[in-house]
């Protein structure tokens, strides 16, 4: 039997379902959850909401939204006794990245990060895969359900964006699932997706990284400082990825009463994902891939909430930084603490 074919028996056995996205949705999530709930429907199962924490703040997610006329539903805790079970998309385990409580049973997860899973009746975790959408094309494929045009583009979208164009996480089902939607998907409209409108929001955030911005050697780190929109900390990530003579770079920012990190790194040998998680999984939540990575951390943790925002920013950006330099031998740190998440049989010399 066939991954598909039991999601499916899971999925016959269930009365009602509220599929769950991570925080501050992006494509692969919701494509994910679209696909999800197209496998629900062929189950038998009636209405399934998408239901997701924080905010769609991103300019390409809100398009996304937006073009595909998506119904997302911000999660809220009287969802918990409406529905008798729940899915979990593009994430693993409750409380980690999605607005489910800790201690919440989840039904299904299918998620392809190197997270620990929750302890759920079917769980398809994989991380070599290049995203959680693609797993999901397997699915559909493998169930001989139809794809029609619309979610075809929201999956090829989907698939395009967590691998960059084709340039980060790409693996062999990436390109096979991408040439397997394009056949269906309206080019149109994913051209229209990929080329939104930056707000000012977002430029002023790529303004202060630059400004803020401090090198060591191939290391960048910078902060943007407090934002509205939290999806600005990983776009000023990316942007300064491509400053000549940069491999690694972290960004952080304060957005509401959470200090959010993103990292990227062109450097074959890191592990940022489990980097992040050491540096930062002490004191909130962190993970991701071998080269994309973030964290999450209470802002309360460096004093009285209170307080000026400038000088928690500053407090807490001395230890951020302390931190990432430290890890890769600066910032008269104990050694290189990088060599740790180096890929197993990746050169080692600096």
């Amino acid at each position: 039997m066939s991954r598909a074919e039991e999601l499916l028996e899971h999925l016959e056995d269930i009365d009602s379902l509220a599929i769950v996205c991570h925080d501050n949705p992006d494509p692969d999530t919701l494509a994910s959850a679209l696909a999800l709930r197209r496998i629900a429907a062929l189950s038998g199962l009636g209405s399934t909401p998408l239901l997701y924490g924080g905010e769609i703040t991103h300019q390409q997610n809100r398009v996304f939204v937006s073009l595909l006329g998506l119904d997302p539903i911000k999660f809220e805790d009287d969802h918990l006794a409406r529905y008798d079970h729940f899915a979990l998309v593009d994430s693993a385990s409750p409380g980690q990245n999605n607005p489910l409580p800790a201690d919440t049973d989840v039904r299904i997860v299918v998620d392809h990060h190197h997270t620990e899973p929750a302890d759920a009746a079917f769980v398809d975790q994989r991380p070599d895969f290049c995203s959680t959408t693609a797993i999901f094309v397997e699915y559909l494929r493998d169930i001989g359900i139809q794809i029609h045009q619309e979610l075809a583009t929201a999956m090829l979208f989907a698939v395009r964006r967590d691998t960059d164009g084709f340039l980060r996480n790409t693996t062999a089902n990436a390109y096979e699932s991408a040439g397997y939607l394009h056949e269906i998907g309206d080019m149109g409209l994913l051209r229209e997706m990929a080329n939104p409108p930056v707000s000012e929001v977002t430029l002023d955030a790529l303004g202060q990284a630059i400004h803020t911005r401090t090198v060591r050697s191939a290391y960048l780190i910078a902060n943007v400082g407090i934002i509205t929109e939290r999806d600005a900390v990983p776009q000023a990530t990316d942007y300064l990825l491509n400053l000549e003579g940069i491999q690694t770079v972290l960004v952080y920012g304060i957005n509401g009463n959470v200090i959010h990190v993103s990292a990227r790194s062109k450097d074959p040998r890191i592990q940022l994902g489990k980097l992040l998680d050491e540096l930062f999984g002490d004191v909130g939540s962190a993970g991701g891939h071998d080269n994309m990575a973030g964290a999450q951390i209470p802002l309360g943790l460096f004093g009285d909430e209170s307080r000026d925002a400038d000088d928690l920013l500053e407090l807490a950006g001395n230890i951020i930084e302390s931190r990432f330099f430290r890890s890769a031998g600066y910032d008269n740190g104990p050694g290189d603490v990088t060599q740790d998440y180096v890929r197993a049989g990746a050169p080692t010399e600096r």
